[in-house]
This record gives structure tokens, C-alpha cells and sequence, in this order.
């Protein structure tokens, strides 16, 4: 609205921020005396029943014991890298004899701004393979490349997730490219239209572009030059409506190989074109999912009545004989036989 407004009292207080390990602390390490103890002891009612508390303390307990976590999720605890003086015993140098055992880390919706805050956290955790960074929102990332590339943090990890984080496909090709050594990534909800200037690690063997903006599957024909070793191709819930951009210039490409799992549901697929490309596009295809796209809410037979969405999957099966599961089903001979 053109004028809409907030207003803020101006003696109201901000949320302070807080370091990876201030965080970690208040996540995982909470004492809790006085009024939290009080609240915490507090019945708890559901549907209108008293229920007990069994086994909480001593999971408390072990969560406390820091140097033992491997699953951590600080998602939305206002976290940065650094604070004002390195020398208390939350800076970034007391991080890996603090917990040095960390493997999956989510720093979702947390105010960093670069990469390289990031990767100082990162190359303090000698174990960490998975790291979730959705929702934060970067500046500069495609102008620091050379100084993150090789940081030992971000190189060893094996899984990550960019959701939600506006990327650019440049930007998102600068941050898979700081992990050399990638094999899942998940980049959806990023408004990406094309990965015609995103060349993604070769690494890859699953992606996940959920609800980007990708209208073809020639979108994301650079994959097959960019990431020759990928077996899972997520493109769920987008606006996917053919093969190729331009229907009146239709130049053949194919998507790399090894690829055996696509995800095309939720789409906005209306013919049958896209879905007799596919044993030519995607020469690998096993298991398809392209459930909830208007094709198969609106199938008529050639005698002009209407079909159901379990007849248009029966014709999916007959169009692509190489499938062995559609949409989680497993294709038996039997039922290919009807």
C-alpha cells in the first residue's frame, strides 16, 4: 500500500545480536534458575488433560554438554560472526574447543552479511558436513569469490541449503563454488528463472530448485555441462510448461545422463509434449513425480469425455515404458501391461 507505515517508539529497545556461541549457549546451555525454572515447571495441559514431562532433564543435560552436540540449529537467533573484542570467550577462537563434534548446522534467518562471516565459523568446525543458510540475506557475494574459495569451512562441506536467499544465479554459483567438495544442494525459493550464467559444481549428485521461476526444462540445460554426475533433479513447483523456451526453435539438448529421479510436480505442464521429450531429454529417467499440473485435471478421450487423473498417469506409463516409479508408485509389469 502506498501508505502504509510502521512506527517505533524511539525509547524502545532493540534485540542485542549475538555470536555463534552466545547463541549456542542460549539454545543449548540455558541454566534455568528463578522465574525460568518457575515457568518451566508450570503445568502443561492438553485437551483439557495434565500431561507429564518424562525424560526432557536428562536430554537438557546431554544438549548441555556442548563438545558432545553434532546437530545444531541456531535459525533465527539474531546470529553474527563477531562482536565488538575477539578476546571474550564467546569470539570465533573458542568455537572448535568449545564444540568441536558439530556435523549439521542450521544459521537460517541469522544477520550475516557476507560470506566470509560465515566461513570463520565454518573453519572452526572441523567436522561440519551439512550447513543450512536459509533466509539469510548476503551482500557482495559474487564480488568476494576469490578470497572464500578456498577456505578450509566451506570446502569440506558435502550438503548444504541456500533456500529462500534471493540468490542470483551468479551469486549462487559463487557460494556452491566455495564448496568444492558438494554433493547435495537445495537453492529453492530463490526467484531463479535460468541457470544460462550459473555454472554449479560438477560435484552434484541431487538438487533441489523447488519454487524458482524456471518456465522450461532448457532453463536448466547448463547442468549438463556444469554437473555431469547428477542423479536427482528437483523442479517441483514451478512454472514449467514445455521443453524448450521458444516452441518455433526447438534446437534438441540433454540433460546430463546419470539422471534417473525428476520432480515436475506442481507445475503448469497442459500437454503431453513435454512428457514425450522426456526419454530424449533426460535419456536416464527411472522415477518421475509430475502430479497436480493441469493436464491431467482436464483429459478428454478422443470421443471428447472426460478422463480421470489415474487415466492420464496410465498414459504417462504408456509414453515413457523406461519408468519404474510414478509419483512414489512403483510401475509393476502387470500394470504396464494394461
Amino acid at each position: 500500500h502506498p501508505k502504509a507505515g510502521s512506527f517505533l517508539r524511539p525509547s524502545a529497545t532493540w534485540d542485542q545480536s549475538r555470536t555463534f556461541l552466545e547463541a549456542l549457549r542460549t539454545k543449548y546451555a540455558a541454566i534455568e534458575t528463578g522465574d525460568n525454572a518457575a515457568v518451566a515447571q508450570n503445568t502443561i495441559r492438553i485437551s483439557g488433560k495434565e500431561a507429564e514431562e518424562v525424560g526432557f532433564e536428562k536430554i537438557a543435560r546431554q544438549q548441555a554438554q556442548l563438545h558432545n552436540l553434532r546437530i545444531v540449529v541456531l535459525d533465527d537467533l539474531l546470529v553474527r560472526a563477531y562482536d565488538n573484542t575477539e578476546t571474550t570467550s564467546d569470539g570465533l577462537d573458542h568455537i572448535q574447543e568449545t564444540c568441536p563434534n558439530i556435523t549439521d548446522l542450521d544459521l537460517g534467518r541469522n544477520l550475516f552479511e557476507t560470506l566470509s562471516e560465515i566461513s570463520d565459523i565454518c573453519d572452526r568446525l572441523p567436522k561440519l558436513k551439512f550447513l543450512r543458510l536459509d533466509a539469510n540475506r548476503l551482500r557482495d557475494v559474487a564480488g568476494r569469490a576469490e578470497s572464500i574459495a578456498s577456505a578450509s569451512g566451506l570446502a569440506q562441506i558435502t550438503s548444504a541449503s541456500l533456500d529462500h536467499m534471493l540468490c542470483t544465479g551468479k551469486e549462487l554459483e559463487t557460494l556452491s563454488s566455495c564448496m568444492p567438495n558438494i554433493r547435495d544442494l537445495s537453492a529453492s525459493s530463490n526467484q531463479l528463472g535460468s541457470l544460462d550464467d550459473c555454472d554449479l559444481p560438477c560435484t552434484l549428485t541431487s538438487l533441489t530448485l523447488e519454487d524458482n521461476n524456471f518456465t522450461s526444462l532448457e532453463d536448466v540445460k547448463r547442468l549438463a555441462k556444469s554437473s555431469p554426475l547428477l542423479k536427482t533433479l528437483n523442479l517441483k513447483n514451478n512454472q514449467i510448461t514445455s521443453t524448450f523456451k521458444d516452441q518455433q526453435r526447438t534446437e534438441s539438448f540433454t540433460l546430463p545422463e546419470t539422471i534417473v529421479d525428476v520432480d515436475l510436480a506442481y507445475n503448469n505442464i497442459t500437454s503431453w509434449s513435454i512428457i514425450n521429450e522426456l526419454p530424449s531429454t533426460i535419456p536416464g529417467l527411472k522415477h518421475l513425480r509430475i502430479a497436480h499440473n493441469p493436464l491431467f485435471s482436464s483429459l478428454r478421450s478422443a470421443d471428447g469425455k472426460p478422463m480421470t487423473s489415474a487415466d492420464g498417469y496410465m498414459l504417462t506409463i504408456a509414453r515413457l515404458p523406461q519408468l519404474e516409479t510414478l509419483n512414489y508408485s512403483k510401475i509393476t509389469d502387470m500394470l504396464k501391461c494394461n
